[in-house]
């Protein structure tokens, strides 16, 4: 991805779903020095289900983050991120098994309502500018 983008530094990418919150991928993405790589926040609710899920399995391939409360959670990859993230909500297929006994199963008004509980500044930094600036409109 990131041999990629630097090749073609004027075409914007969104990489999906936060990577799955991929240690890998957050530290090379804090090291990339182009504006044109992007990541998505959706279905957040559900991504932070899954991986707090499973963390055992994921041991240290995923950001330590508390995925329990998807605020602080969100509030901690913003404060290193806030010009990549890009808020989306997957509606309406937010609907995954994340184990044989558990499926998330967030709606469209679920990811609305944790949209607007989170801090206006960053609500319209991941909602509006960088949605503008991924797709060049200025």
């Amino acid at each position: 991805i990131f041999n990629w983008a630097r090749r073609f530094p004027d075409i914007n990418i969104c990489i999906a779903h936060l990577m799955n919150f991929s240690s890998v991928f957050f530290a090379n993405l804090k090291k990339y020095d182009k504006e044109n790589l992007f990541t998505d926040i959706s279905p957040f609710l559900g991504l932070c289900q899954f991986v707090d899920r499973n963390r055992s399995r994921f041991m240290d391939k995923v950001l330590e983050l508390p995925y329990k409360n998807p605020l602080m959670t969100l509030n901690e990859i913003f404060s290193e991120h806030k010009n990549r993230l890009l808020w989306g909500s997957d509606d309406p297929f937010g609907r995954f098994r994340v184990d044989a006994d558990f499926f998330v199963d967030n709606s469209l008004e679920e990811e609305l309502d944790f949209l607007f509980s989170i801090n206006e500044t960053i609500r319209k930094k991941i909602a509006s500018v960088n949605s503008r600036n991924f797709l060049n409109i200025v």
